[in-house]
């Protein structure tokens, strides 16, 4: 079993224009019952911009009807249709019925047009118990700075007792004293919240080409140094004198970067349509923002609404930074939408072109392997490999790149190979619970030196004890080595951590059977046929009726 995953549509609502005349019939207006019902239908239907005009015409003819503004206040998010979403907002706030979304929207129109007073009205209502009130600080920080009014950095300072407020504030703080042109206490702070999450590239990127609107080359390609994409590149760019996109000189552009921020995180948390909102509020206050846009095209793949995304996604092609996490969401949306040819198409177009370039043949492996290529796949990131050991004997190949090799050159049929690859990982990173769990969970099903397996995955629990892949894999390790009695524990408690892993159930059925419990193992198999396809799930099928093969 493979333990590491390899690494929209937008539509444009038409404006219609009636053209007075004397000699013209005045066009019938809608039915405002019939709009709202078309609406819900329309909604029902997953046809967002057909539901947002409907609601909006609805609104227009009941301007007084809370339900139906925020109906259409939240289908115009879906939609991404800023003028109606601002609109449904205002008739809520009029109508005293503000939700804590439509709130946050009249704040970024606050903030994008310079209402400093708004702005100020709309966050003391936040902090006052909102479920967004986590966003305040930093919110308040960029509307003191945009209006002039006093130290924006007194909203950011100060003990808070949200650990989310208090994060967020951390690691926006740089980009407002940047913003206020502290240039050198801007840079320190940014470079501070390396480690801390996935987020950090992305404020790095943000920070420098502040820093280089700034003028200050010195303190930009400080923040740029590593290896990850693109940073080389962006290095590259600073160093020619050409200016970067998307510096943080407004308010409204620091709040489409918390957005964007905040909506990354909600997609780690498995949570798309609240990033969906997070992301539209972030390209509503900076249309052209990258980050924003790339977080925007996410929510729409988590929100299986890939056309939406790849439209999404076109203008930033040219990105000089964002252009190949572009690709990558690009790629993500063709494979989601079941147009893997277009995908590795796509991804052999990048190989033929940037043939030197790492980051290519890694894009072309992730696709070939979701494509189930697992031959090709591992070529191609054997290929990496081997563009990034040509950069001298000091290039380091992370434990990650030797993991998707091994794990798609076993795949496809060739252990020997796999098992060398993977050994590599676990050389790179020999504390590294992945590395281990996978490798000592592949020697298991090859059935190479269960000993030594069961070594590896021992190290890969103590150090990640309440992980359920990895607690799976050495109860498993158990079982293959005889002792069905001490696998059963672990094997229930890999369960009890995610019972959505039918691999576990299949595992612990057998275990079941192995001790006598056969209805208990069939109990444990069926739990594992619901998630199973194909032969997996005819080889379940065969033991629920005839019990397990002999090993």
């Amino acid at each position: 079993m493979a333990r590491i995953i390899p690494i929209c549509r937008l539509g444009l609502l038409a404006a219609l224009a009636v053209l007075p005349g004397a000699a013209c019939a005045r066009a019938p207006q809608p039915d405002p019952l019939s709009r709202y019902a078309e609406g819900r239908m329309a909604d029902a239907s997953g046809n967002v911009e057909l539901a947002a005009r409907a609601y909006g015409d609805a609104l227009t003819a009941n301007p007084r009807d809370g339900r139906i503004a925020l109906l259409a206040f939240r289908q115009a998010v879906e939609a991404g249709d800023r003028r109606l979403a601002s609109r449904a907002a205002n008739t809520l706030a009029s109508l005293n019925a503000l939700t804590s979304d439509s709130r946050l929207m009249l704040i970024v129109d606050a903030l994008t047009k310079g209402d400093w007073r708004e702005a100020e009205t709309r966050l003391d209502e936040l902090a006052a118990g909102d479920s967004f009130a986590f966003l305040g600080p930093v919110l308040r920080g960029w509307a003191l700075y945009g209006a002039g009014k006093g130290d924006p950095m007194t909203a950011l300072d100060g003990r808070m007792s949200d650990p989310l407020a208090a994060g967020f504030a951390r690691d926006n703080r740089g980009l407002l004293l940047l913003a206020m042109k502290q240039a050198e206490a801007g840079s320190d702070t940014v470079k501070a919240a390396q480690g801390r999450d996935g987020r950090w590239l992305q404020l790095r990127l943000a920070a420098a080409s502040q820093l280089v609107a700034l003028k200050r080359i010195d303190l930009a390609t400080g923040l740029l140094q590593g290896n990850e994409p693109p940073l080389a590149e962006v290095r590259a760019l600073v160093a020619s004198g050409k200016p970067l996109p998307d510096p943080v000189r407004t308010a409204a552009a620091g709040s489409a970067i918390l957005f964007a921020q905040v909506a990354s995180a909600l997609l780690g948390e498995q949570a798309p349509q609240s990033a969906l909102l997070m992301a539209r509020l972030a390209s509503f206050a900076q249309p052209d923002n990258g980050y924003a846009r790339l977080q925007l095209a996410r929510a729409l793949i988590a929100s299986q609404r890939e056309d939406d995304a790849l439209a999404v996604l076109a203008p930033l092609d040219a990105h000089p930074f964002q252009s190949g996490f572009a690709t990558d969401l690009r790629l993500n949306a063709l494979i989601a939408s079941d147009r893997s040819e277009e995908a590795v198409a796509l991804a052999k177009a990048g190989t033929a072109a940037r043939p030197d370039a790492a980051a290519s043949w890694l894009r072309l492996g992730d696709v070939l392997a979701q494509d189930q290529k697992h031959g090709e796949a591992a070529d191609a990131f054997e290929r990496a490999i081997a563009v990034l050991q040509s950069a001298g004997p000091d290039a380091r190949v992370g434990w990650g790149i030797w993991l998707a090799a091994g794990r798609e050159r076993n795949l496809a049929g060739d252990w020997p190979r796999a098992k060398a690859l993977l050994q590599k990982a676990v050389a790179a990173a020999p504390d590294e619970a992945g590395a281990l769990n996978h490798l000592g969970y592949s020697m298991l099903e090859a059935r190479d030196n269960v000993t030594e397996a069961m070594a590896l995955i021992a190290r890969a629990s103590n150090l990640r004890p309440s992980d359920p892949a990895i607690t799976d894999s050495l109860g498993w390790a158990f079982f293959q080595l005889g002792q069905a009695d001490k696998a059963i524990p672990l094997l229930e408690r890999a369960l009890a951590l995610d019972p959505t892993i039918g691999e576990i159930s299949d595992h612990l059925g057998d275990a079941y059977w192995a001790v006598g419990r056969k209805v208990d193992a069939r109990y444990a198999w069926s739990a594992a046929l619901v998630q199973a396809e194909g032969e997996e799930a005819e080889r379940i099928r065969a033991k629920l009726e005839r019990g397990p093969a002999k090993r």
